[in-house]
């Protein structure tokens, strides 16, 4: 939806150039965030005058984002009182005005590819996308990374089938050099190698460290925390490993006041007082990836968590966060365009 006038106000603390030109109004951020705004022309209601059919032309306020980091884009149309009944929302690489935009930005100096040179960059996922959080990330590594290997069945015994036609390939595949190659490793060594999140190796190297909480002290505690927890709510099972983790960043004293009834989120801008910074981190086949976002606690992804932050599950573990690190997030995380 459009920026509303209160976030509009906030965002000019983080604007860093502004280019007005041919009725668009191109704004870059310090996250390396894009907003345009515009407008664009559609079709709307037909009416018949006299024996011809005319086709009202509309001209619909549109709003574009694109973020420069993780290549996340969005446009919407402000059709408010306008009498239009097609798409509002979606991709903007059909957005007439935007490639314009873009253009005023490179002309101003921008660097629109300043992301875009980075190796393994699986789905525009690379942690190198974001270097602030190397020394974390590393930290994390150390502590909880394995690598182990797990049997599979003997590759000869697919074999045959495939042979008969049976497999999921055709058997003249089987003359191929790297085909038959996989059945012979396959069956003389059987394992898969798998990078994964040892949590029990993981618990016990923090709770070595300085910055570790016990359970019964996170609620009580006065500053931030850091909650390392396995990926896709599995905090609560018995499996020690797990491909991927999430940290999420948030003050437990105010999270536990919004969830009592007694703070109400005022920051229309990323803000450890009543955001939640969210860092999911994973490793597969020797390629690491990582996502980074921020919601309010009264966002739609931080209510839908059926493992609440303050749950504290079996696989939990709380961190006191680095002061420095809090503030880094609040200042590269992705502004609510």
């Amino acid at each position: 939806m459009m920026i509303s006038p209160q976030l509009e106000e906030a965002l000019k603390s983080r604007e860093v150039l502004r280019v007005q030109e041919n009725g668009l109004d191109v704004r870059l951020y310090d996250t390396d965030q894009i907003l345009v705004l515009g407008t664009v022309k559609k079709d709307g209601r037909t009416v018949r005058e006299g024996k011809k059919r005319v086709t009202e032309e509309l001209e619909i306020p549109a709003q574009a984002t694109l973020d420069l980091r993780s290549r996340e884009k969005s446009f919407y149309l402000d059709t408010r009182g306008i009498e239009y009944s097609g798409v509002i929302g979606g991709s903007i690489d059909n957005l007439p005005f935007f490639p314009e935009a873009l253009a005023l930005l490179e002309k101003a100096g921008v660097d629109l590819h300043k992301w875009e040179n980075i190796q393994n960059d699986y789905r525009r996922s690379s942690p190198q996308r974001y270097p602030e959080l190397s020394e974390f990330l590393n930290s994390l590594d150390v502590a909880f990374a394995a690598r182990k290997w797990e049997r599979h069945e003997l590759a000869i015994r697919g074999f045959i089938p495939t042979l008969m036609g049976h497999g999921n390939m055709h058997p003249l595949a089987l003359l191929h050099p790297r085909v038959m190659w996989a059945y012979v490793a396959g069956t003389v060594f059987p394992f898969e190698r798998k990078d994964v999140f040892d949590f029990e190796k993981g618990q016990k190297s923090l709770e070595e460290r300085s910055e570790y909480l016990a359970p019964e002290e996170v609620v009580s505690h006065g500053g931030n925390v850091v909650l390392i927890r396995p990926g896709g709510l599995a905090s609560h099972r018995d499996e020690r490993d797990h491909s991927y983790f999430e940290a999420h960043f948030f003050n437990p004293v105010n999270y536990q006041k919004f969830l009592d009834g007694q703070l109400t989120v005022e920051s229309p801008l990323p803000s450890v007082r009543d955001w939640e910074f969210a860092v999911t981190y994973g490793r597969e086949l020797g390629r690491s990836w990582l996502h980074f976002s921020a919601d309010p606690f009264d966002g739609l992804r931080v209510r839908r968590q059926r493992e609440g932050l303050l749950a504290q599950m079996k696989n939990d573990i709380y961190l006191t966060a680095d002061d420095t690190l809090v503030s880094t997030l609040e200042k590269i995380a992705p502004l609510p365009l």
